[in-house]
């Protein structure tokens, strides 16, 4: 079960006074219309966070959501080289966190997509 919100939040800040265990936080969605070039990832992360970026391309119902692959923090990467199933006219994207420990936080993320001409 989860939410959506249409309207966007920023420079949110959290604290953390009791240990939340284990879970699963889902950012987005970040829309690119057209075929994105290269991603970026930045993250300040405590613990152990993996992140997976998720793309959901126009026109394809919401089930065929695709894994395009896990992202670590301060790497880019050819989005062309990873994505298989032809070009994309326009793409929902999200961010699938998955906090691993006790004491894994996020406390900030930026996502840079580059597209070509």
């Amino acid at each position: 079960m989860g939410a959506h919100y249409a309207f966007g939040l920023r420079d949110i800040a959290g604290e953390r006074y009791t240990p939340a265990g284990p879970g699963v936080f889902v950012s987005g969605p970040f829309h690119v219309d057209g075929m994105p070039e290269i991603i970026r990832l930045d993250a300040d992360i405590t613990g152990r966070v993996d992140c997976y970026l998720i793309c959901r391309p126009a026109g394809i119902p919401v089930t065929t959501d695709r894994v395009v692959q896990q992202l670590v923090p301060g790497t880019a990467f050819s989005f062309p080289d990873v994505w298989t199933a032809g070009t994309l006219t326009s793409a929902d994207f999200y961010l699938k966190w998955v906090f691993c420990s006790d004491d894994a936080v996020l406390t900030r993320f930026l996502l840079q997509v580059t597209k070509g001409a």
